[in-house]
């Protein structure tokens, strides 16, 4: 559905001009995002692309949101945003969200230099997802040297992305004409989420929890920085990353010792359900980029 759409997405054009460019220049010519034009040029095709892209950023996703209860509905509640709209219009994004997530997974495995292999992909994807890496090793700062070499990763990152990183916050935050419309919504859902993890926080089955106390004080300030800056679009961009954990955290709610019952649990999960399906259904109806979507098709049919 993702990897062999056709004409479907709201930046299905610009990828398609971004593919055409990688192809035209030589392989040698350093990029922004080298790891995706790599693809680029190895590809006959933006189909082999999108497959590609559309394999790291699913896999690893459903094998995070696997490891904690409710999987189906935190699956549910990813597919009504995370894999039918960021999967099918921010390539890249996705692509590097799944590398994040697969960089989570190994590092509370204890294979630290596997996730940072993943974590190093991942911002060769898309380089703002290096604002998000140093939460997953957090918790392993407990020495000098720890916090040097954490410190030397992040400024090499910083250094090697530092032209894609300038020009991400001049496009965003000083162009007051880009903006989200349905940014305020998606920010409030985490927002809700945040405030969910309160109330779940001790029956979370999560190794590494110093990414849930972060993922409730980054919700918080996207919600401010949303009513302050010119373009809501830098927040809404930024926030993509962070769906399957707001899923795992709400599909929690119905753990909490107010749900004890199991037809209460019931009521609960399909409440959820319910209501990020009228989501979706808004969204498929209303929004202004439904075109882009709707209808939907394949290079099949």
């Amino acid at each position: 559905m993702i990897g062999l759409r056709n004409e479907i997405g709201g930046d299905w054009n610009a990828y398609l001009e971004i593919y055409k460019k990688s192809r035209e220049s030589p392989w040698l010519e350093f990029s922004s995002d080298p790891i995706y034009s790599l693809i680029n040029k190895a590809s006959p095709n933006i189909f082999y692309v999108n497959t590609i892209c559309a394999i790291i950023g699913t896999i690893p996703t459903i094998f995070f949101l696997r490891s904690h209860k409710n999987f189906y509905l935190s699956f549910f509640i990813c597919f009504t945003y995370f894999y039918s709209i960021v999967g099918m219009g921010y390539t890249r994004q996705f692509a590097a969200a799944g590398l994040f997530y697969l960089a989570i997974i190994l590092n509370n495995k204890g294979k630290v230099k596997l996730s940072i292999l993943a974590s190093l992909l991942a911002s060769g994807f898309h380089s703002s997802i290096i604002l998000l890496i140093p939460i997953i090793y957090f918790e392993r700062i407990k020495n000098l040297k720890s916090i040097i070499f954490i410190i030397a990763l992040l400024v090499s990152l910083f250094l090697l992305f530092f032209e894609k990183i300038n020009r991400f916050v001049l496009l965003y935050l000083t162009e007051s004409d880009l903006n989200s419309s349905g940014a305020l919504y998606r920010t409030t859902l985490h927002l809700i989420a945040s405030f969910t993890l309160i109330l779940t926080f001790k029956y979370l089955e999560f190794k590494n929890k110093n990414i849930l106390k972060f993922y409730f004080l980054i919700s918080i300030s996207s919600f401010l920085l949303l009513i302050t800056i010119p373009s809501t679009t830098f927040v809404d961009r930024f926030l993509v990353y962070l769906i399957p954990l707001q899923a795992i955290i709400i599909a929690n709610l119905s753990e909490s010792p107010y749900f004890k019952d199991k037809w209460i649990k019931f009521f609960a999960r399909t409440t959820i359900a319910s209501a990020y399906f009228l989501l979706f259904f808004i969204w498929l109806e209303k929004s202004s980029f439904r075109p882009y979507w709707i209808p939907y098709k394949s290079i099949f049919f």
